[in-house]
């Protein structure tokens, strides 16, 4: 066996060193976009998960009270509560309205592209609308559909619509078909995203009437789903109702895929250039090693007569 081929199959055996641990850094890197887009969502209005962590909401979408109590019984008989602080030092910064951040995986959802749009020209303030419409097929109709803002153009109502709703610039969503005079409010806009598990939901409450009833009101359930496929920026579909009272929607959009945290990313690439710097130094100081060898007679196959 001649030193050329040697050394050929030593760069190969590098080489095919290296591929592998870079196609091991891709896996990784791939296995944890998919965790980070479908990682489990702590639910913020669950009564059970806030009994089993201690924390209590403080009225903003899945934050926590930095602090909680806890009972102690003293040597006298007597309870004694203990404040222990999570942080001390960090600070929670209120979020902006149409946005929510995850704190179990530290991710954060943005959805204000798809609400209304606010304009200032000339110093005046106008708000052009960003309805998203949904086809009921079967149910008779259309409905139109605003994140966190109303989908209707001000100004524009009509005496028939929404005659159950005292604020009708304030309707979220709403329901139009030919068989009907005016439109159906299916409840007022609201801003606030919550967690139900592993989805990501928003509600409206508070439209017109459910038929048959003078007390009970009709509301509306949207259930984002990340979607980076579609050429939209949103695609709204009609799911069902129940008892023409409750109104459930999908709206996926890759708004609702949500932001890595920062730290992650960070540390997935450190992870990628110490792989490389691994397959860098197996390729090269393997050739240098191989080389030293072959000038100290070492690992060569003695000579046979």
């Amino acid at each position: 066996m001649s030193y050329s081929s040697d050394s050929m199959r030593t760069r190969k055996s590098a080489l095919l060193t290296i591929g592998l641990l870079l196609l091991l850094g891709t896996f990784i890197l791939a296995i944890n976009g998919q965790s980070s887009t479908e990682s489990l969502i702590v639910p913020n209005d669950s009564k059970s998960s806030e009994q089993d962590s201690g924390s209590v909401p403080d009225g903003r979408a899945g934050v926590p009270v930095d602090s909680k109590e806890k009972s102690n019984k003293e040597k006298n008989g007597k309870l004694k509560t203990v404040v222990i602080s999570s942080d001390k030092n960090t600070e929670q910064k209120p979020l902006e309205p149409c946005t929510v951040k995850n704190q179990a995986t530290n991710q954060f959802f943005d959805l204000r592209s798809l609400a209304a749009i606010k304009r200032i020209s000339d110093g005046k303030t106008t708000i052009e609308p960003q309805p998203w419409v949904a086809k009921g097929f079967d149910y008779g109709g259309n409905f139109t559909i605003g994140v966190c803002s109303s989908p209707i153009t001000p100004n524009t109502e009509k005496d028939d619509d929404f005659t159950d709703v005292s604020n009708k610039t304030m309707v979220g969503a709403y329901f139009s078909s030919s068989e009907l005079p005016g439109k159906v409010s299916l409840g007022q806009a609201s801003s606030e995203i919550k967690f139900r598990g592993r989805k990501m939901v928003m509600e409206y409450k508070d439209g017109d009437f459910c038929p048959g009833s003078d007390t009970r009101r009709r509301s509306a359930l949207m259930l984002f789903t990340c979607d980076r496929t579609i050429q939209e920026k949103a695609k709204v579909s009609y799911i069902g109702s129940a008892d023409d009272c409750s109104y459930f929607f999908e709206v996926r959009t890759i708004h609702a895929c949500g932001a890595a945290p920062t730290n992650e990313s960070v540390g997935l690439v450190w992870i990628v250039l110490l792989i490389g710097a691994a397959a860098g130094i197996t390729f090269f100081g393997g050739g240098i090693l191989y080389k030293l060898f072959q000038k100290l007679g070492l690992g060569q196959a003695p000579n046979r007569l």
